[in-house]
């Protein structure tokens, strides 16, 4: 396994993999922050079909390969912290939308229909599924803000926001659905939420990637207050 560390703390999180002769690892594009000169990239889809997968739950298409030796540093779109998930032979995780940064080799990323219900609620109709082909995986994945992991007892219930989830092994009971009744739904705030049904383990974050994005101004709006970015086009 890896030689790494994880610094920055749960607001500005990096990673940092010290890849030995004949190691590689795996990461999305744009998330390789900077490498020594001795790591050679290649960059490939894996197959047409995996590529699409993964496009499909808003990974990329391609991904990059970084070979040792030498080190590379990698940084998650978001502020917020980096995990490190193992993953033993034929273990999956459903993670939401963008939280993979980068993993071993022998880890699969795709795609994992999450329902029509999951538009409505803001997140896409996929969530990214990551598991390991052969052996013994690690997935590093980066968080908006703080990860905390919950364990949900056998018939206990445990109801968060829709936009809050991060992560929960594959084979966890849950569903997408209103919380309270019809009034609560439209002026309460709160809009669609995700129930899990011990037991489980699921890991949440806490800011709402989604909510954040609604927030800013876009491009093409004219007026308003905000923040003014003057980006040259390419």
């Amino acid at each position: 396994m890896y030689k790494y560390e994880i610094v920055g703390g749960d607001a500005f999180a990096e990673l940092h993999v010290m890849l030995a002769e004949g190691e590689s690892i795996r990461a999305e594009p744009g998330a390789m922050s900077y490498m020594d000169g001795t790591v050679k990239m290649e960059t490939s889809s894996g197959g047409v079909l995996r590529g699409i997968k993964r496009m499909f739950s808003g990974e990329s298409f391609f991904q990059n390969t970084f070979h040792g030796p030498g080190k590379v540093v990698f940084a998650p779109p978001f502020p917020g912290s980096i995990q490190a998930f193992e993953l033993n032979a034929n273990e999956s995780l459903i993670l939401q939308q963008d939280a993979y940064v980068a993993g071993s080799p022998n880890v699969k990323i795709s795609s994992k229909w999450g329902g029509f219900r999951s538009i409505f609620g803001g997140e896409g109709a996929f969530l990214t599924h990551a598991s390991a082909e052969e052996g013994q995986g690690i997935i590093f994945t980066g968080s908006f803000g703080v990860v905390v992991r919950h364990e949900v007892p056998a018939g206990a219930e445990f109801v968060i926001d829709s936009g809050i989830f991060f992560a929960t092994p594959e084979g966890s009971q849950f569903k997408l659905s209103k919380v309270g009744r019809v009034k609560s739904f439209l002026f309460g705030g709160e809009g669609l939420v995700l129930r899990f049904f011990g037991p489980c383990v699921v890991y949440t974050q806490s800011r709402s990637p989604t909510a954040f994005l609604g927030l800013l101004p876009s491009k093409s709006s004219g007026g308003g207050g905000g923040i003014s970015l003057n980006v040259p086009d390419f």
